[in-house]
C-alpha cells in the first residue's frame, strides 16, 4: 500500500530576511507617524495655550489696569491684591514636553512686559513650533497684545540696545524768559535706561523749547551761532554696529545735528551734520575716513538715519528711510575718543570750543548699539512717521 506524505516546503533564510525587513520598516513607518502626529499635537497645543494665556491677560489687563509684571507657568494666575483675590486662569499652561520639536529649543514659554514709544503697556509671550500649525509658521513666534507676529520677542523690541532716547516732548528743564518768552533749555532728559543727560549751564548758549511745531509737537530750536547741549564723554560706539535716527530741519548748508568729534581729526569720531551742502554721515575709525555724503538742500523736516553695520562692515545714510548713499569700511576697530557727545553744534579743535553749530531744530533722537530687525526698522518708521506727520 502506498502512503501519500503530504510536505510542506518551509521558509528558506532570505525569505525569512525579507518579511524581517518589512516588518521593520512598517514599524519604523508607523513610529515616525506616530511622532510627527504628536508633534503636531503638542503645536496645536501651544497655538492654543498661548491664545488662553492671551486672553486672562487682557481680562487682567482691564481689570487691574494694568499687565501682570511675571507669569510662573503650571501657577494661577491671580489678582495682585490678595485682600480681595480674584483667578484670571486657574493654571498658566507650561510649554509641553518634550519641548525640542523641530528646532525648538528644550525651553518654558517666556513672558515679560513692555512699553511702546507711546508709554503705552505691553506684554511679549515667547514660543516655539515645531513645524506649522494654525496658520502660524515654525519656529520662533511672539504673541504680544496686538497679535502673534513671527520671530523671537527680542526682535520686535524696540528698547533693546536703546542708548539714547531725546524726546522734545519728552523730560526738560526750562527757564523762562519774561522779556523774550521764551522757554530755555537747561537740562534734555534721556528716556533710554542709560539716563543720559545733556546740559547747557551758560544762559545765552541754550536752545529753546518750543511747542506745536511739525505737527503739532514739541521741539527744541537752535540758534546757529551759540546754542547747543553737551553730555559729556559718552556713546563711544567701540566694536558695536550702531543706529542713529535724527528728526530735524536744517536752515544752513553748515551745521550739526550731533556729533562724539573734534573739528580736524580725531581717531574714532562720529557725527550727523551738513556741511558744504552735502548731508555728511561722517565716521573715522582708528586709521581712514569712511564717510557718507550726498548733496542735499536744507530746510525741510527730515529724519536721518545713519547706520553703523561691523557685520556688513558697511555706512549707510538715510533720509526719510530712502538709502542715499553707503561706504564700505575694512576694518571693525575701537571707536572710542574722549571728546564731548554734543547736540546741535560741533567740537571744536581743541575741545574747549564749539563749530558748525546748527540753524534749525530738533524733535527726537534716537540711538541704537546695534542694526535693527526689518520689523523693528518699520516699527519705528511708523512711529516717527505718524508722531510727526511724514
Amino acid at each position: 500500500m502506498n502512503i501519500s506524505k503530504n510536505k510542506r516546503k518551509a521558509f528558506s533564510l532570505i525569505e525569512l530576511l525579507v518579511v524581517v525587513v518589512i516588518i521593520a520598516v512598517i514599524t519604523s513607518l508607523a513610529v515616525i507617524v506616530y511622532d510627527v502626529s504628536w508633534a503636531r499635537s503638542r503645536d496645536s497645543k501651544r497655538v492654543s495655550d498661548i491664545i488662553r494665556i492671551q486672553n486672562a491677560l487682557e481680562t487682567y489687563h482691564r481689570q487691574e489696569g494694568r499687565y501682570p509684571d511675571s507669569l510662573t507657568f503650571g501657577q494661577s494666575l491671580i489678582r495682585s491684591n490678595t485682600s480681595s483675590p480674584l483667578t484670571y486662569m486657574v493654571v498658566v499652561p507650561e510649554n509641553p514636553a518634550p519641548r525640542s520639536d523641530g528646532d525648538c529649543p528644550n525651553q518654558e514659554y517666556s513672558y515679560s512686559t513692555t512699553t511702546d514709544f507711546y508709554g503705552n503697556d505691553g506684554f511679549t509671550l515667547e514660543f516655539c513650533l515645531g513645524d506649522n500649525s494654525d496658520q502660524i509658521a515654525a519656529g520662533y513666534n511672539c504673541a504680544t497684545e496686538n497679535g502673534i507676529i513671527p520671530g523671537a520677542c527680542s526682535e520686535s523690541n524696540l528698547k533693546r540696545g536703546l542708548q539714547l532716547w531725546l524726546k522734545a516732548d519728552g523730560r526738560m528743564d526750562t527757564s523762562f524768559d519774561a522779556g523774550t518768552g521764551d522757554n530755555y533749555i537747561n537740562s534734555w532728559y534721556d528716556d533710554s535706561d542709560n539716563g543720559y543727560v545733556l546740559t547747557q549751564s551758560v544762559a545765552n548758549k541754550r536752545p529753546v523749547r518750543v511747542d506745536s511745531e511739525i505737527n503739532g509737537q514739541t521741539v527744541a530750536i537752535f540758534n546757529g551761532s551759540t546754542s547747543f547741549l553737551s553730555g559729556g564723554d559718552i556713546l563711544d560706539i567701540h566694536e558695536k554696529s550702531w543706529t542713529v535716527y535724527v528728526v530735524g530741519q536744517a536752515y544752513s548748508d553748515n551745521g550739526t545735528y550731533l556729533a562724539k568729534s573734534l573739528y580736524g581729526s580725531l581717531a574714532g569720531r562720529w557725527s550727523t551734520l551738513y556741511y558744504g551742502g552735502q548731508l555728511l554721515y561722517l565716521y573715522q575709525d582708528n586709521t581712514d575716513l569712511y564717510n557718507v555724503a550726498v548733496n542735499r538742500a536744507v530746510g525741510s523736516w527730515e529724519i536721518t538715519t545713519t547706520e553703523r553695520d561691523t557685520t556688513a562692515k558697511e555706512n549707510r545714510l538715510y533720509a526719510n528711510f530712502s538709502l542715499l548713499g553707503t561706504t564700505p569700511f575694512s576694518t571693525v576697530d575701537d571707536m572710542d575718543n574722549s571728546s564731548r557727545f554734543l547736540v546741535g553744534a560741533y567740537n571744536n579743535n581743541p575741545d574747549t570750543s564749539e563749530t558748525l553749530f546748527l540753524n534749525g531744530a530738533i524733535a527726537e533722537i534716537l540711538i541704537y548699539d546695534r542694526i535693527l530687525t526689518d520689523t523693528e526698522k518699520t516699527l519705528v518708521q511708523n512711529y516717527l512717521e505718524e508722531k510727526y506727520g511724514f
